[in-house]
């Protein structure tokens, strides 16, 4: 924060800055990260999109889906449900936003008040560009560690960001782009490459770090998910589509 400025000229001017949260069914993880949210601003823009569960999927739990809706609602926030697939749940909550700068928020972030802070003063900059945040994974392996380092080491050199990293966007970006790929799997990587074609902007990496859950890195092995990861962005890269990898990694859409 500089000389001069307070949290309430903070919490006026974010709304240049809109949040969009993705959730499938962690309810309690996003209960979580809407207290942060709360603490820091109530003026934000906020969209909440839901995966629909399906009528093969389990059933959310209600009385956490409740309380998330109602934090929600206190915020000034919207709430949607849209079919499951994180490229168009995004995609649908840019859509709604009405903000110049739009920021991509995993429902398992957190300590995202630094992050929060800068993207407040660059939303109210001159500045046209997008990026990502480092990110720290939360867990007790040791293995975290590095990977967390290696996938802000990679994205700080090549532009390639992931989800984790809590990225964002100036909106004019995204519409040269034709908006947010509305795709099932590998979106984070898409809008990355899309992005990283256009000229005259910035592409912002500050050594600013908010935490994602390790949970999955935990429960399935960290080198055998690191290995998956690189096998579908292999995958990907050599034009397997995107819904074919969704079918492979979830299984067959609802």
């Amino acid at each position: 924060m500089v000389r001069g400025e307070t949290d309430r000229d903070l919490a006026r001017d974010s709304t240049a800055l809109g949040i969009v949260i993705p959730v499938a069914h962690q309810f309690n993880q996003l209960s979580a990260l809407l207290l942060e949210i709360d603490s820091l601003s109530r003026s934000i823009p906020l969209v909440v999109v839901e995966a629909s569960p399906g009528p093969t999927k389990a059933s959310p739990n209600q009385a956490q889906r409740d309380r998330a809706r109602a934090q929600v609602a206190a915020l000034g926030g919207q709430w949607f449900v849209y079919p499951a697939s994180r490229g168009g749940q995004i995609a649908q909550g840019i859509a709604v936003l009405n903000t110049p700068w739009c920021w991509v928020v995993h429902a398992d972030t957190r300590y995202i008040e630094a992050s929060w802070h800068y993207l407040t003063r660059l939303s109210q900059s001159r500045a046209l560009g997008w990026g990502r945040f480092d990110v720290s994974l939360s867990g007790s392996h040791w293995g975290l560690p590095i990977v967390a380092y290696l996938m802000n080491w990679r994205s700080r050199r090549t532009r390639m960001c992931t989800g984790d990293q809590a990225m964002f966007f100036h909106r004019s970006l995204l519409d040269r782009i034709g908006g947010f790929p509305p795709q099932p799997l590998m979106e984070d990587i898409e809008v990355s490459r899309r992005l990283q074609r256009l000229r005259d902007h910035q592409f912002f990496a500050p050594a600013i770090a908010i935490t994602a859950s390790g949970a999955r890195w935990e429960r399935q092995g960290w080198l055998k998910t690191v290995l998956s990861m690189w096998w579908y962005r292999a995958c990907y890269y050599f034009g397997v589509s995107a819904e074919d990898l969704y079918q492979r990694y979830y299984g067959p859409r609802p």
